[in-house]
């Protein structure tokens, strides 16, 4: 990280990562009498390797703007195939008064392991499963826009609404799940796009040592697969359209403090 001046702030970084998937191992157990027995399916393990530099810039331009933009680069190698992805992000707060702010931003993320499930409940056939070479990385680029201020009585606020589109999303195949045996686990998968919106409002109340925040969220999770649902729109599994949070915080002492939510 570099320092030059109150103006302009540089940060970098570079990491290395080594994966071992197992995307078919699912264990199961049998018990006859006291003897206990147990088959992984002998699945065989995938490998890859992710690599990816990052840097970022803030810009202190005037006393009431501020600029930050990033980039980071990605290059991801599984079963001899290579992807390479850029990530672009940048934000601008702009500051309207002493109390209140403005915000927007973009970011966009590339994602190699998505979470496959194929019903709207939790079970032991959603796995984390990676990309082939015959799919894609997860793209998905979000656009955010807020507004921040002090209200009266020690309270804080904060109104955002954001954007985010989604492409190379992963399934399950229409009538296929983890637990068919007579396809391999890339057979099972069918790829598509995704986009979400919505809009997030909050208020924070300080009290002494006493701190509690209620937040409201609406918003909408699509998705539309060529293969899935006649190729029609449907709602995410995640598709949550109304959402409430409440959290209060106490602080005993410089070492104690109590949360709930």
């Amino acid at each position: 990280m570099a320092e030059f001046g109150q103006f302009y702030l540089f940060e970098g970084g570079a990491a290395l990562i080594h994966h071992n998937y197992l995307p078919k191992g699912l264990l199961n157990e049998s018990g006859e009498g006291e003897k206990l027995f147990a088959d992984n399916n002998d699945h065989p393990h995938v490998s890859a390797n992710e690599g990816y530099i990052y840097i970022d810039n803030r810009f202190n331009i005037t006393d009431w703007v501020a600029l930050q933009a990033g980039l980071r680069v990605v290059s991801y190698r599984i079963q001899s195939h290579s992807y390479n992805r850029f990530e672009p992000r940048a934000s601008l707060r702009v500051t309207l008064s002493s109390d209140y702010s403005l915000k927007m931003g973009y970011t966009r993320i590339s994602q190699f392991v998505q979470q496959i499930s194929s019903n709207y409940i939790n079970l032991l056939t959603d796995l984390w499963q990676p990309i082939t070479a015959n799919s894609k990385p997860l793209q998905s680029d979000q656009y955010s826009l807020g507004i921040y201020g002090n209200l009266p009585y020690a309270m804080y606020f904060s109104l955002e609404g954001w954007y985010k589109d989604m492409q190379h999303l992963l399934e399950y195949r229409e009538g296929i799940s983890s637990l068919n045996p007579n396809l391999s686990w890339e057979e099972k998968l069918t790829s598509g796009k995704g986009w979400s919106y919505g809009t997030d409002v909050s208020i924070t109340k300080t009290a002494g040592a006493f701190t509690g925040s209620v937040g409201y969220g609406l918003m909408w999770n699509w998705r539309k697969f060529d293969e899935l649902n006649q190729g029609k729109k449907f709602p995410s599994k995640f598709d949550n359209r109304h959402k409430i949070n409440i959290n209060t915080n106490y602080d005993l002492n410089d070492k104690i403090e109590f949360n709930a939510g």
